[in-house]
């Protein structure tokens, strides 16, 4: 059990390092490109699956403005930052929660958009 936390707290310590790109560039793909994995229309689903990922991402950020300066202090002075240097890596793995999140809500919804964009119309006759 001890060895499914480590890998399991290892996981997020990586997506919280790599959240400090992968928010910027989905901000960018959704401010500047207008899409999430096809473009972003005026449909309700499109609109729907565009607030999620917003939501999500303005979870991520959230708890990257409460861990993130928690995480230079503590790279700054182990001391500032808990009884041991530990303390960093549970800020980073917090902040990789959020940005694991707003991974997944981004694969779920690049996949709806996909499914409801491609599904073949109904005929009628």
């Amino acid at each position: 059990m001890d060895n499914l936390f480590i890998i399991v707290f290892g996981l997020l310590g990586f997506f919280g390092a790599l959240g400090f790109s992968l928010i910027p560039l989905r901000l960018w793909r959704l401010i500047y490109r207008r899409r999430i994995d096809l473009p972003i229309t005026t449909k309700p689903m499109d609109i729907l699956l565009t607030l999620s990922v917003i939501c999500a991402m303005v979870f991520a950020v959230f708890i990257g403005f409460y861990s993130v300066p928690r995480l230079y202090l503590c790279l700054v002075d182990s001391h500032q930052c808990s009884a041991d240097r530990a303390g960093g890596m549970i800020h980073l793995a917090s902040f990789g929660i959020g940005v694991a999140i707003l991974e997944l809500t981004w694969l779920v919804a690049s996949m709806a958009q996909r499914y409801f964009n491609d599904s073949p119309k109904p005929h009628h006759h």
